[in-house]
């Protein structure tokens, strides 16, 4: 197994002759891997895993996999928008001078990864003049970032994009992206204060699971779904305050799918709202009617 590495370049002198099952596996980091001409097999799930894996040279006339094959059992067509059969393509990945690593494709754009050092650290506005999206596991387990903010250029933040970073202590999210997904902040045990804007939907399932240091959330008034378990073992979250109290109710899955009505006066105080969103009805979905 190889782990921890953003770019791969397998040695094209015949010392490699085969990759074996599970080598890259959940290897996270990866973005762009080059399969040398001498490369006969790639074994199964080799690649398994590698999400960020967006770029692949395949060089070897003996392996071909077709991108975005789900019968793909090393990974590679599995994850990987590009795969090149010409050494001299042109890559679409660039890192800026702060060191944020892009993939660039016509009107398509992706935040990928973080090379830089910085502790404190604000997105770029746009890629090359465009809106982009940070793809997902793009800050995975980056143990050195305690503050970002993230800028209204951004327009999608995918699942696990802040996934157990575990030095963030605060998150500045923008009013462009319409929901916050499935473990996006996963396990980022410093995290005491994020502010979620005007704008934002839904929050998903877990995107907040683990968080054991928030305190205070403020639930705006676009907000109308909360998805079960989206602050899952938050244990010092004392208060959420809900922009709009009225409308809410929950379906308890674990009750024959019972809805039951929340009553605005109690989602008013914040501290039995808390209570209520992290153990009481935690693990049922909240919806907010529509307003007539």
């Amino acid at each position: 197994m190889i782990l921890g590495c953003r770019a791969s370049v397998i040695p094209d002198d015949g010392s490699v002759l085969h990759i074996g099952a599970g080598a890259f596996r959940g290897c996270i980091g990866l973005v762009t891997v080059t399969i040398p001409s001498c490369i006969e097999s790639i074994g199964d799930w080799a690649f398994e895993g590698c999400s960020k894996l967006i770029e692949v040279y395949e060089l070897s006339e003996h392996v071909k996999v077709s991108p975005g094959s789900i019968f793909d059992t090393t990974g590679l067509g599995g994850y990987a928008f590009d795969i090149h059969t010409d050494a001299e393509a042109t890559s679409r990945l660039w890192t800026d001078p702060d060191g944020f690593v892009f993939y660039e494709d016509g009107e398509l754009a992706y935040l990928l990864d973080y090379a830089g050092s910085s502790a404190e650290v604000t997105l770029p506005v746009s890629c090359h003049g465009k809106s982009y999206e940070i793809y997902g596991y793009a800050f995975y387990a980056n143990r050195t970032l305690t503050r970002v903010v993230i800028p209204t250029g951004v327009v999608h933040i995918s699942e696990s994009a802040f996934e157990r970073c575990t030095a963030l202590e605060s998150v500045t999210l923008p009013s462009s992206i319409e929901g916050i997904l499935s473990w996006t902040f996963y396990k980022c045990s410093s995290l005491t204060h994020v502010e979620i804007p005007e704008g934002v939907s839904y929050i998903d399932w877990g995107a907040f699971s683990d968080c054991k240091a928030l305190t205070d959330v403020t639930i705006p008034s676009t907000v109308t779904l909360i998805t079960a378990d989206a602050f899952y073992n938050c244990d010092a979250l004392a208060r959420v305050t809900f922009a709009k109290t009225e409308g809410w109710s929950i379906t308890d899955f674990w009750e024959e799918m019972s809805e039951i009505e929340l009553s605005a006066q109690e989602l008013a105080d914040p501290v039995t709202a808390a209570e209520y969103l992290r153990d009481t009805y935690g693990s049922c979905d909240w919806e907010r009617a529509a307003e007539e």
